[in-house]
């Protein structure tokens, strides 16, 4: 079962990063975007996933199925944000996928297909 608490203290911390009084600011490639990058890792990580760097730069998280051959289902957005941009602009994309999964994983669900989810980066560029 998702787990509404989890979700919604994930979206305001991450939300803190780039706070500033006039919405959030997390501009592409910027420090603020890499520590949103670190911390998303990091929920990555406790939500069971394998979590690696590609060459572009995008977060990827993995959690495996059952079936090496099958294909990959894949989710994600962006963590970055316009100046003023909102707390959720695209990162509830990527907090939702990563809670998706972790509840799978919590409650026994073992899928067939490969998950990935992936915080792409300069979305926003």
């Amino acid at each position: 079962m998702v787990n509404k608490d989890r979700l919604f203290n994930r979206l305001m911390e991450l939300g803190q990063i780039g706070n500033t009084e006039d919405g959030v600011y997390c501009m592409a490639l910027s420090p603020e975007e890499n520590e949103a990058h670190a911390q998303v890792k990091k929920y990555m990580e406790e939500a069971g996933m394998t979590v690696h760097m590609d060459a572009a730069g995008n977060l990827v998280g993995r959690k495996e199925g059952t079936d090496p051959n099958a294909s990959v289902v894949m989710t994600g957005s962006h963590i970055d944000t316009v100046y003023g941009g909102g707390m959720f602009d695209g990162r509830l994309g990527v907090i939702g996928g990563i809670e998706a999964v972790q509840a799978m994983t919590e409650a026994g669900i073992q899928t067939k297909h490969p998950i990935e989810v992936i915080a792409y980066r300069d979305e926003e560029g």
